[in-house]
């Protein structure tokens, strides 16, 4: 799967962390970001990572900004869902 090729979002962006080597420590270090929607590694970390409150949103000490029903699309790359998405059909 990959980010929505439309865009990031309303209220998210993407960091780009150095030094990440594999799909798996991007997932990781998502799961250890505040606000993480979600990791990507099309052929380096890609972090999607909520900058504003979603209104009505449930929250939790790792979301306090909100956690999202993010758009998942399939395609290249690797895509794991964060501890701030939740993924559609749940």
């Amino acid at each position: 799967m990959v980010y929505n090729p439309s865009g990031n979002g309303i209220g998210n962006t993407i960091l780009t962390p150095p030094g990440v080597a594999t799909a798996f420590e991007c997932c990781v270090l998502c799961w250890n970001t505040i606000n993480c929607v979600a990791s990507a590694f099309p052929s380096g970390c890609q972090l999607l990572v909520k900058t504003e409150t979603l209104d009505g949103a449930p929250t939790s000490d790792t979301c306090p900004l909100g956690i999202e029903g993010y758009n998942f699309l399939l395609g290249p790359g690797v895509v794991y869902v964060g501890p701030c998405a939740v993924p559609p059909g749940t």
